[in-house]
């Protein structure tokens, strides 16, 4: 893999846990006014919001895995067509 395919795994991993990150913030401004927002992030964290931060973790993940796959056949592509361009 290339450092920009690596780069889209890296960014794909962090977005889906900033998105984690931002339905904490969510819940503890609309949802759970009696926990603090560390509670609500890390210690505390309902099952239920378990659930939806997996969720939103693995389907960043996979679509990471899924735009760097298709990334690599396109460099596999482009290299292919040089050395028949000679």
């Amino acid at each position: 893999m290339t450092e920009l395919e690596n780069l889209v795994m890296f960014l794909s991993i962090i977005f889906g846990v900033l998105l984690g990150l931002i339905s904490s913030l969510i819940d503890y401004f609309f949802f759970y006014h009696d926990k603090s927002f560390m509670a609500l992030a890390f210690t505390n964290v309902p099952l239920s919001e378990i659930y939806i931060r997996l969720a939103f973790l693995f389907g960043f993940t996979v679509y990471g895995i899924i735009i760097s796959l298709v990334m690599r056949k396109r460099r596999l592509a482009e290299e292919a067509l040089e050395l028949l361009a000679r």
